[in-house]
């Protein structure tokens, strides 16, 4: 991070921009590097938040007594504040870190002054932030002349080996197998597999479905409008949101792009192959949803179910046999048979079952 001037970890809650970013820079203060951390509010006040990042920075050994005191003449805005830490990293020379935390939150004085930082402050100034989304200050610049680095979604994500280490080297293959597919690689996900346990209990079942819909109601519903929220709920259902299938069974493409451009479900739209342009909804968040969607309005469901089947281009002609197979994604179109077995089957009572029955019992024991 000190090699640029401007790092930024971008990725959705879970993920775990902020302790890798806690981590990464441990080891610069270690060396004697000044790192200042900032937390950012929404509420800060432009004289509070450039009061917060020159005391972070002081707090990180930042010299702020070598400049002089703030005459009382001077109206009490941001600009002394300015002024005092840009003249005391001047005078320390040395490299300094400015790490802030959750920069999606800036209103928008706060990004016009972080702006200001990156583009005019000292030299000497390295920034480092964390968003769950775009920040809104600009960072293209910095980026296209080498001066600046995002690290995304995917970089957080843990392959099949980091896996592994992560569970100490103690999954078989099959339970490393199974990790992968249901977290993929949610570091947040792989925390909650590990505190409950691989093992098939109930109890464990239970309690890794109680965790993570705590995490997504908080964290990936908070802020949602209602009618993304309904979207989201509706896409569940499907095991691919593939654009024809999706358009032609909710009537529009409308529910599936507000569903695509919200941020904070970046990372959590797996692409389905090579080229993304089929995706589909992580396996933690898409059974919160269906299981929300069932004990909201279980008449969806049957309805949804039901305009799928209805479409036999949509469904496969066989089912591929052996191991996993009831888990295979080859069925066209984004309807997977794991879907209908595993999720619908409250749902199917109520649909023509004449329509699923001869899938249903293609699929292995």
């Amino acid at each position: 991070m000190l090699e640029r001037r401007l790092t930024i970890l971008q990725a959705p809650a879970g993920f775990g921009k902020t302790t890798v970013l806690a981590d990464v820079s441990r080891r610069p203060q270690q060396d004697g590097v000044v790192v200042g951390r900032l937390s950012l509010d929404e509420h800060d006040s432009p004289t509070a938040l450039a009061g917060s990042i020159a005391r972070a920075l002081e707090h990180g050994g930042l010299d702020l007594a070598v400049m002089h005191e703030l005459d009382s003449r001077f109206p009490f805005t941001s600009g002394p504040w300015m002024s005092m830490q840009a003249g005391a990293l001047e005078h320390h020379a040395a490299p300094c870190l400015l790490v802030l935390d959750d920069a999606d939150r800036l209103p928008p004085h706060g990004v016009d002054l972080v702006e200001r930082l990156v583009k005019g402050g000292a030299d000497n100034l390295h920034v480092a932030v964390t968003s769950q989304s775009r920040p809104m200050f600009d960072f293209a610049t910095h980026v296209l002349d080498g001066s600046g680095r995002i690290v995304s979604t995917e970089q957080f994500r843990f392959s099949g080996p980091e896996i592994a280490r992560f569970f100490g080297g103690e999954l078989s293959h099959r339970q490393l197998a199974e990790v992968r597919r249901r977290t993929a690689g949610w570091p947040l996900g792989l925390m909650l597999c590990r505190r409950v346990g691989i093992g098939k209990a109930r109890r464990a079942r239970v309690d890794a479905a109680r965790l993570s819909s705590k995490y997504v109601e908080g964290h990936l519903l908070r802020n949602a409008p209602t009618a993304v929220r309904k979207d989201l709920l509706d896409l569940a259902v499907f095991d691919r949101i593939d654009a024809e299938l999706v358009d032609e069974v909710l009537g529009s493409s409308d529910a599936r792009l507000r569903v695509l451009k919200r941020p904070e479900l970046d990372g959590f739209l797996l692409p389905c192959d090579k080229s993304g342009a089929v995706r589909r909804l992580h396996p933690l968040v898409k059974d919160y949803c269906v299981d929300r969607l069932a004990a909201e309005d279980p008449a969806r469901i049957t309805s949804l179910q039901a305009m799928i089947a209805r479409d036999p281009a949509h469904f496969a002609e066989s089912i591929p046999q052996g191991r996993g197979s009831a888990r295979s994604s080859t069925v066209v179109h984004g309807v997977c048979y794991s879907t209908v077995v595993r999720v619908s089957l409250r749902a199917m009572r109520g649909v023509n079952g004449c329509q699923f029955q001869p899938a249903v019992r293609k699929l292995p024991p």
